[in-house]
């Protein structure tokens, strides 16, 4: 680390940049921190001919020159110096964003001592010995450089007709959300611990690297494919596994996994690189906590053929009317009498069979077909409860939103309109986000809760309390139920800790006044612990099955 640091800055309100610089010059520190304002590319080019510019702090999103612009101006000089997002209060770009699209990491503006820690670690990390690259960062692993270099060559040397080699790109579902809860400090503790985990699940030849933020690289070896295939999906449930505790706090995560197959065909580590971070995207889209493959690379694993029948007959589903809606009541422990139901979809053979979604939704997933899938499930249930309207009930209808409609910007306004054709108050609509993917959406998750709000409508969190931060989120995202994981309720009554947690949920959900829902209720025996913890509301097969009618009798339930 130079003597000075030097940092240019790029901020477009004078006033925050001014009590930035102050703060940041004004702190006492090993190295002190000079500042110096850049406003454009150019000024950017002579801070660096200057040598001015060991280090970049810039906001994304500004007109004319951010963050990002900073970014590919750095680039196109062919330097390495690095570049941390600063967040001001209407920062819509999350860490995880950030990190996605290059910069280091992301800090609030009016965190000085943060940022200062952030640069501190981003330039440590990036030293090495004259003339030589660091081999190995903070966690342990290789560097980031490091393995590019040894990618290189190992491309380069190796015979690509030899022993087979995957690439695997492991994205951390909830690193961006445990740096805003815990803070940075305990998020690098976290990467260290996970780091060692990743070590010890490899093998002597397998080369692993920490990328950037909470992103982890490895290349494997192994003399047969599906072994390497396995060994990924392993290690993903590995890092799912693998709890962190420090001081009285406990964090996990689980990890969004791409695979890349090295063949006679690849020519760069970048390309090699830009595959497996696009099935990593693809997998989190999904809700995360998956391995997938490059989607070229399907043909290589014999699956090509699958993935092209079953997209086949979803589209066939699709355009013969061959998908039907399923609900299941859930049934309140308290004496409300209202009806709720989830919604749930299957699609129907050629013989009118139902297809379980675990058979078909994977592949409509990677077809990129769930948003078409979400549409039809919203319009026809919307349909189902203006019918039951008409009837005399109004029903709560919950619904699940899958990844890839949560990011659809245009969903909001679809909503809207379909509300509005079918005279369907929006207060009858309760759409369900699983608790990960809005932990890795933050930004996109607080829109659209906002937006659905707005139309009348409210939203739950699924799959809920299984994170340690869980109780964190409540507080951010201003839901109106919570729905607690069927993993803490399936043997409640035979586990204490399950009991302490689920009664943890529930206070926290009281002091915000947010609906509690306990999923997967599969026999009595867990009714007087859900009673006593205070759960509201069941659901489960223990109740009924999901049926083609909403003719559950909500008036007979006697608990």
């Amino acid at each position: 680390m130079t003597e000075v640091i030097n940092l240019g800055l790029i901020h477009d309100l004078d006033d925050e940049a001014e009590a930035l610089t102050e703060a940041l010059e004004a702190a006492d520190r090993t190295s002190p921190v000079r500042v110096h304002r850049l406003k454009s590319v150019q000024g950017l080019n002579n801070a660096h001919e200057d040598g001015e510019c060991d280090i970049i702090a810039a906001v994304p999103g500004i007109a004319r020159f951010d963050a990002f612009k900073a970014l590919e101006a750095v680039r196109s000089m062919k330097a390495e110096t690095p570049v941390i997002g600063l967040a001001k209060a209407d920062t819509e770009t999350t860490v995880i964003e950030a990190m996605q699209g290059g910069l280091e990491d992301l800090v609030a503006c009016d965190s000085p001592e943060h940022l200062l820690l952030v640069i501190e670690r981003t330039l440590r990390n990036r030293a090495a010995p004259s003339g030589a690259t660091s081999q190995r960062d903070f966690t342990g692993l290789f560097s980031r450089l490091y393995f590019l270099e040894m990618l290189r060559n190992s491309l380069r040397e190796e015979d690509p007709e030899g022993s087979p080699r995957v690439l695997i790109y492991v994205q951390l579902d909830s690193f961006g959300w445990i740096n805003e809860s815990f803070g940075i400090v305990i998020g690098d503790l976290f990467l260290k611990s996970l780091s060692k985990l990743i070590a010890d699940n490899l093998g002597i030849e397998d080369l692993p690297a920490r990328y950037h933020g909470g992103t982890f690289v490895v290349l494997l070896r192994d003399d047969d494919l599906k072994e390497l295939e396995e060994r990924a999906r392993d290690l993903g449930e590995a890092i799912a596994g693998h709890v962190f505790e420090h001081d009285n706090e406990v964090i996990s995560s689980t990890a969004s996994i791409g695979m890349a197959l090295v063949t006679r065909d690849t020519k760069s580590p970048s390309a090699l690189i830009d595959h497996a971070f696009e099935a990593s995207e693809n997998a989190k889209a999904d809700g995360g906590n998956a391995a997938y493959w490059y989607g070229a690379d399907a043909a290589e694993i014999g699956r090509q053929d699958e993935q092209e029948a079953w997209i086949i007959r979803i589209r066939h589903a699709f355009e013969n009317d061959m998908f039907t809606l399923l609900f299941q009541p859930i049934i309140s422990l308290r004496g409300d009498k209202r009806p709720r139901y989830e919604v749930l979809v299957r699609m129907l053979n050629e013989e009118g069979e139902t297809i379980s979604p675990g058979a078909f939704l994977p592949f409509a997933e990677r077809a990129g077909l769930m948003t078409d899938i979400d549409r039809w499930v919203i319009s026809h249930a919307i349909y189902a409860a203006q019918r039951q309207v008409k009837l005399g009930e109004g029903p709560e209808m919950f619904l699940k939103l899958s990844g890839k409609t949560l990011i659809d910007k245009n969903m909001p306004a679809w909503i809207s309109h379909s509300l509005k054709e079918n005279t369907c108050p929006g207060e009858m609509m309760v759409f369900e986000i699983t608790e990960s993917l809005a932990h890795m959406h933050l930004a996109q998750t607080r829109t659209v809760i906002s937006q659905l709000k707005q139309l009348g409508c409210k939203v739950g969190l699924d799959h809920f309390g299984t994170n340690a931060g869980s109780l964190n989120s409540l507080d951010r995202l201003g839901v109106d139920y919570v729905k607690i994981d069927g993993s803490l309720i399936r043997g409640l009554d035979k586990s204490e800790h399950h009991q302490a947690r689920v009664k943890e949920i529930i206070k926290k959900a009281r002091e915000l006044e947010i609906g509690i829902i306990a999923e997967s209720v599969q026999s009595a025996s867990s009714l007087p612990h859900l009673w006593q913890s205070g759960v509201e509301l069941i659901q489960g097969y223990f109740l009924q099955q999901p049926s083609p009618d909403m003719n559950f009798d909500f008036s007979e339930v006697m608990f």
